[in-house]
């Protein structure tokens, strides 16, 4: 009898996304922080956005989402959001204790993408990036920008 579920190639793309998912919740745990957090930290950190609008487009989630995490954030400290006309506008950035958490977060993604991804030969980390990115860029609903640039 053929197992049908697991002949697919989208089956065991979601259990490995589901596995990296969990692992780095896990890791983020320890800091208090969720990923959605992370992304926003992360992003700020790298100067990608400023204000909830920005974020919202440069993580690719509706602003809504981006504003209740960006709220939880100043109340544990990490973003400070200078008020504009409303909520969603302003500026927003680190605290010096955001600015401190970072890299420990950062610390954390990389040593997660090392083990599920370490054990790749550098040739073929870029064949699989490759592909990846190939994929990607066929969906008008996700924009790579920056993503994949070759790590040195």
């Amino acid at each position: 009898m053929a197992h049908i579920l697991k002949q697919h190639i989208g089956y065991w793309i979601n259990r490995l996304r589901m596995e990296v998912h969990q692992s780095f919740e896990h890791r983020l745990n320890a800091y208090d922080v969720t990923i959605a957090q992370w992304c926003i930290l992360a992003s700020l950190y790298d100067q990608q956005a400023t204000s909830v609008n920005e974020l919202a487009s440069y993580i690719e989630v509706d602003k809504a989402s981006v504003s209740r995490v960006v709220e939880r954030l100043v109340v544990k400290g990490l973003v400070s959001h200078s008020q504009g006309k409303d909520r969603r506008s302003g500026y927003l950035e680190l605290t010096a204790e955001g600015q401190k958490l970072v890299p420990c977060l950062m610390n954390e993604a990389e040593q997660n993408e090392q083990r599920f991804f370490g054990q790749l030969t550098t040739t073929e980390s870029v064949q699989f990036q490759n592909l990846v990115r190939k994929i990607l860029t066929t969906l008008p609903s996700i924009t790579l920008d920056e993503w994949l640039v070759p790590k040195e």
